[in-house]
């Protein structure tokens, strides 16, 4: 104000490139007519644009500039590399700048262990389960401390990407995607997890069968524990083989042997089953890629009812 400009060194000049309002106008004006001040530098005003008639559009000793802070070069160096930087972050998942998400930033950044678990699952159930999908079911086991929506459109992400073959499928155009290609998205929620804090289970319903698989984040990574109705704790990544067969000595040793003759190298396992001498189910991690003609050799053996291939 009037006081604050009277306070300045008499022959100073005022330049306000900051924010319109902190000057003013009116004591800046008479400040100027009085003498006191040499000159002013305007780039913001009170009212913008200012109206035709504002005495400082044509007093003598007032420069205007239209609002061009931060028309720089360096200012405009700087948007670029920030557009850039979040343009990156945008397409390798991180969708905190994204404005047609229609998800909360702080909900996303909250659920980011579940994200990646989400996308696992719809893309493991997509590899093991046959024939045309058309019912996803996505659960929401324990409490989350932000709605766990986003979590189903990266388990759609995951199937789609699988289903269409295509990896540049985003949680944006997931659910989409799906209603176009008539697959129906279900999501419940259940308080009680069971022994873990927050469990994911999804099921994938096509018109040949259904299937069902369980996760949950341990040390901010995916783990898998559950397929089917079968118990098992499995890291889900690389080449995995999902076999099913009956409980009976020396199926695993059968399998390892005939992959350790095709040279695939077996990194972990694990088995799960209903009842002794009922179904199992085991899932093998392996390091090489099975050929077809592996697959093929596994399919065919007596103790084996199911092998899929799942590439994570």
């Amino acid at each position: 104000g009037r006081r604050e400009l009277y306070l300045l060194t008499r022959g100073a000049v005022v330049v306000n490139a900051a924010r319109g309002g902190i000057v003013d106008e009116k004591a800046l004006l008479e400040v100027l007519e009085e003498g006191h001040l040499f000159a002013a530098g305007l780039d913001v005003y009170s009212v913008e644009p200012p109206p035709r008639d504002h005495p400082l559009l044509t007093h003598p000793r007032v420069v205007l500039t239209a609002h061009l802070g931060a028309n720089t070069l360096e200012a405009q160096e700087r948007v670029g590399e920030a557009i850039l930087e979040r343009v990156v972050r945008t397409l390798e998942g991180d969708l905190a700048y994204a404005l047609n998400t229609g998800f909360d930033p702080e909900a996303l950044e909250a659920l980011k262990g579940f994200l990646p678990l989400g996308e696992v699952l719809g893309k493991l159930l997509a590899q093991i389960t046959r024939g045309r999908p058309e019912v996803l079911e996505v659960g929401f086991l324990g409490r989350y401390e932000k709605d766990p929506e986003p979590v189903a459109s990266a388990v759609a992400k995951g199937l789609l990407s699988r289903v269409l073959g295509q990896e540049g499928v985003n949680l944006v155009a997931a659910r989409p995607l799906l209603k176009d290609r008539g697959i129906r998205l279900v999501t419940w929620r259940q308080e009680e997890a069971g022994e873990y804090t927050r469990l994911v289970e999804v099921r994938l319903t096509t018109d040949q069968e259904s299937r069902r698989a369980r996760g949950v984040v341990m040390g901010g990574r995916p783990r898998l524990v559950g397929v089917d109705d079968y118990v098992l704790e499995a890291i889900p990544e690389g080449y995995m083989l999902v076999c099913v067969n009956y409980d009976r000595p020396g199926v695993v040793g059968q399998v390892g042997t005939l992959l350790g003759e095709a040279g695939v190298n077996i990194a972990g396992m694990q088995l799960g089953r209903d009842v002794p001498g009922g179904r199992a189910l085991f899932v093998l991690t392996v390091d090489q890629k099975p050929a077809p003609e592996v697959l093929e050799a596994l399919r065919a053996l007596p103790v084996l009812e199911r092998v899929d291939l799942v590439e994570l």
